[in-house]
């Protein structure tokens, strides 16, 4: 049964583990204090009550595992320690001026935690109705209220509950926080993969064109002193290829070629499929000449490139724009793509680039 609890703590939601640590906190803590109450000689009726407790919450853990529900039971639990087991160490402690004040805070701690999704305001008023109780019974009666023998009785059960209670609310915190932390990066993880995907075309793996056009943006806005080269990349005659064999055979080649580009291009480059036979190269930092080079030696890989099932030339067009001053997307776009254009015009398989 232990590791059969221990898993479902490791895998079930915050509030679950919430509560078997503050079952077992609670065991431990009604052992301690049967344990002490023992030692000082508080009365057969405390003891006897601390251990019933330990008892019960060990029952609990089990009922809860068997039945998969915790929130009727962690009602029972906030409700029978308010009711009946904090009342009787108020009494048999020192009533105000004994350890059962703290528990109450921790026991309204616990109520915070585990009952967030249930009515939880009647398990308050209940725990404050019991308060209110107990402080006009010491006030109208303080004879019921059993003090301690002796300053180093009370001393030594104040400072052991002191001590528990100040550990079990920093396990409980801890446990909150650490599972808080857990989930959050999840949370991170989960939502950059979101964004990586929203921003990757499914074909190529390459980034889309909403990816690149916020690129440009980004990239013209942070200039400083840096040239940048905008290259459109058209894969010359596609749609001859898709007809002389198979969409299949046209999206393999879409795909080996965005291979080539990762190849060819450095890191610092952002690539991306912007159209059905369109690319777009970011090329950041590089000279006119060296921004060129790069360009050109795409066009000729592709080129030379050998194919087993495509028995005709496969080339691409590239019109680039290098500037090193802040451009609109726009304005950009239109200088690359009338060079495209020049290169298509002349028949495909070469590279243009304006320089402003």
């Amino acid at each position: 049964m232990i590791k059969d609890v221990y898993a479902k703590f490791k895998e079930g939601e915050i509030e679950y583990r919430v509560y078997i640590v503050a079952a077992v906190i609670g065991m431990l803590f009604s052992t301690i204090a049967g344990v002490l109450s023992f030692a000082l000689d508080l009365g057969l009726l405390i003891v006897g009550s601390c251990f019933f407790m330990a008892a019960i919450t060990i029952l609990f853990i089990f009922l809860s595992h068997k039945a998969g529900e915790y929130i009727v039971l962690s009602y029972i639990i906030v409700i029978a320690l308010g009711v009946i087991f904090l009342p009787l160490i108020w009494i048999a402690s020192g009533g105000s001026l004994g350890t059962a004040p703290y528990f109450y805070v921790f026991n309204y701690m616990m109520m915070a935690v585990l009952l967030n999704q249930a009515k939880v305001k009647w398990a308050v008023i209940i725990n404050t109705v019991a308060i209110l109780v107990l402080l006009f019974v010491e006030w109208q009666f303080p004879s019921l209220i059993i003090q301690y023998e002796s300053d180093k009785s009370r001393l030594i059960d104040f400072g052991a509950m002191l001590i528990i209670i100040s550990i079990a609310c920093f396990l409980l915190v801890y446990r909150i926080m650490k599972d808080y932390h857990r989930k959050m990066e999840m949370l991170n993880k989960t939502q950059i993969e979101i964004n990586d995907k929203a921003a990757t075309d499914s074909l190529t793996g390459l980034k889309n064109r909403g990816y690149m056009l916020n690129a440009i943006e980004e990239e013209t806005n942070n200039l400083n002193g840096e040239y940048i080269s905008v290259y459109l990349m058209d894969i010359d005659h596609l749609k001859k290829i898709n007809e002389s064999y198979g969409q299949y055979r046209g999206d393999e080649v879409i795909i080996k070629i965005a291979k080539i580009l990762e190849e060819v291009v450095d890191s610092s480059a952002e690539l991306g499929r912007i159209g059905d036979d369109e690319y777009m190269i970011i090329l950041k930092n590089n000279s006119y000449k060296n921004s060129y080079t790069i360009a050109q030696s795409i066009c000729d890989r592709i080129a030379n490139m050998k194919w087993d099932e495509i028995r005709m030339p496969i080339t691409v067009s590239l019109g680039g724009y290098y500037f090193d001053q802040p451009e609109s997307s726009d304005r950009i776009l239109e200088n690359a793509y009338r060079c495209l254009l020049d290169v298509k015009k002349s028949g495909g398989n070469g590279v243009e680039i304006y320089n402003m």
